[in-house]
C-alpha cells in the first residue's frame, strides 16, 4: 500500500533519523451507489467541446483539471466515486456509483486519500505537522515529546518516553492495520549501528549495490575522491558513449552524498556535465567509487549526549569553473558534535573577486542556519 504526502524532500528524513524508530502501515475499494450528476462541474461556462480521449489531452484543458480536482475533493470528503469501473458495470445497476472501501494500490487517488485518512487520525491524536516537512508530525504534551516521520509505507517514531512509542503503536493499530518491525536498523537505504552510547548511519550495503551497477567491485581503492588539480570541463574530451549508465550512477552517488559529506564537492563536480557527459567525466566519477570502496564502512557518528548549539563553517574558490568562471560554495552546519546539514553548489553569479565570492558563501550559510 503506497502511503505518499506530496513534495517529499528525502534529504529531511535523512537529516531527522537520528531521531526516530520505525513501523509499517497499509489500509483502503469499491462499492455500488447512486450516481451523481457531474456535467455542470466540466464546463460551467458554455457547450462541452470534444470529449478528449487521453490524459495528455485533458490535462491542458482548465475545465477538465478543475473537473479532476473537483472529482478528487468529493472522494476524499463523501467517500463515493461516480463512475463504476469499466468493465465491471452491474447490469442491474449501471446508473450507481461506486462507494470507497479501500483506497487501491496503483490508483493516482490512493496515496493522496491514505495520507489524508492518516493524516486526519493523527491531528485528532493531537500531532501537529511540521512547517517545513508536512510528513513530519510532532506531538508536545509538558515533558512529553513524540517524532514520527513518514516515507510511502513506512514510519519511524521516537519519544522522550519510550512508554509512549508503545501507547502511540497500540492506539494506531486500533484503526490502521500495524506492524511493528522493532528498533530502527534499516531505512531509506540507510544502515542504523548502535553503539553504547552513540549509533552511526551508513550506507555500506548501497554503496556495494552502486560498485555492482558499475562493474567496479574489484576496483583499487584510493585515498580521495577527486584530485585537487583537477578542472573538469565540457569541451576539452570526447563524448562518453553511455549516457544511461553515468546519469545512473551519478544519480546513485547524489542520494549517497547525503550521508557522506566528503564526496559532496566531488558529486556536485560531476553532476554539472550530465546534460553532455564526457570521458573525462566517467573518469571523475570511476575514482569517486574507488574512494568509495575504501571508505565504505564511513558514516555518520550521533552521540546521545551534545550540546545543542549551531556551528557553521563556509568556504569558497573564486572563478574555480574554466567554463564559465563561476565560483563553488560549501559550508557544514553542526548541532553540538552533529554534523546536520551541508552543501556544496556552484554559484549562481560570477563573482568579481574572492571576496565576493566568500560573502555569496556566507549568506548562503546565514540562510540555511536561520532555516
Amino acid at each position: 500500500m503506497a502511503l505518499l504526502s506530496e513534495n517529499i524532500d528525502i534529504s529531511s528524513k535523512l537529516a531527522l533519523l537520528f531521531l526516530l524508530t520505525h513501523l509499517f502501515l497499509q489500509n483502503f475499494g469499491l462499492k455500488p451507489l447512486k450516481r451523481l450528476c457531474i456535467s455542470s462541474i466540466f464546463f460551467p461556462q458554455g457547450p462541452a467541446p470534444d470529449e478528449p480521449t487521453s490524459y495528455s489531452v485533458t490535462s491542458k484543458l482548465p475545465e477538465c483539471r478543475a473537473a479532476m480536482a473537483t472529482e478528487n475533493d468529493a472522494l476524499l470528503r463523501n467517500n463515493t466515486w461516480s463512475l463504476q469501473p469499466q468493465g465491471f458495470i452491474d447490469p442491474k445497476f449501471p446508473n450507481h456509483v461506486c462507494k470507497l472501501l479501500k483506497a487501491i494500490y496503483g490508483l493516482k487517488q490512493a496515496p493522496r486519500a491514505w495520507f489524508a485518512k492518516l493524516t486526519s487520525w493523527l491531528n485528532d491524536y493531537g500531532f501537529v505537522a511540521s512547517q517545513s516537512d508536512p510528513s513530519l508530525f510532532i506531538l508536545h504534551r509538558g515533558d512529553l515529546h513524540i517524532f514520527l516521520l513518514i516515507y510511502v509505507d513506512d514510519m519511524v517514531i521516537t519519544s522522550s518516553h519510550p512508554h509512549a512509542i508503545d501507547v502511540v503503536i497500540r492506539d494506531l493499530s486500533m484503526t490502521f492495520p500495524v506492524k511493528d518491525l522493532g528498533s530502527l536498523s534499516y531505512f531509506l537505504g540507510l544502515e542504523v549501528d548502535y553503539c553504547d552510547s552513540s549509533i552511526i548511519l551508513s550506507q555500506r550495503k548501497y554503496i556495494k549495490d552502486l560498485l555492482a551497477r558499475s562493474n567496479m567491485l574489484q576496483a583499487k581503492s584510493i585515498s580521495s575522491p577527486m584530485a585537487a588539480s583537477l578542472k573538469l570541463s565540457q569541451f576539452d574530451a570526447p563524448a562518453f558513449d553511455d549516457y544511461t549508465l553515468i546519469r545512473s550512477i551519478v544519480g546513485g552517488l547524489q542520494y549517497l552524498s547525503y550521508t557522506r559529506l566528503d564526496i559532496s564537492f566531488a558529486v556536485n563536480k560531476v553532476c554539472q556535465f550530465m546534460h553532455s557527459p564526457k570521458l573525462t567525466h566517467w573518469s571523475a566519477v570511476k575514482r569517486i567509487l574507488r574512494y568509495l570502496k575504501g571508505t565504505i564502512n564511513h558514516g555518520l557518528l550521533f552521540k546521545y549526549t551534545s550540546s545543542f548549539t549551531l556551528q557553521a563553517y563556509c568556504d569558497a574558490d573564486w572563478g574555480g569553473c574554466p567554463d564559465d568562471r563561476r565560483s563553488t560554495s560549501g559550508f557544514c552546519l553542526y548541532l553540538g558534535s552533529h554534523l546536520i546539514s551541508w552543501s556544496s553548489k556552484k554559484q549562481k553569479t560570477v563573482a568579481r573577486s574572492s571576496i565576493e565570492a566568500e560573502y555569496k558563501a556566507l549568506s548562503h550559510t546565514a540562510a540555511e542556519l536561520i532555516w
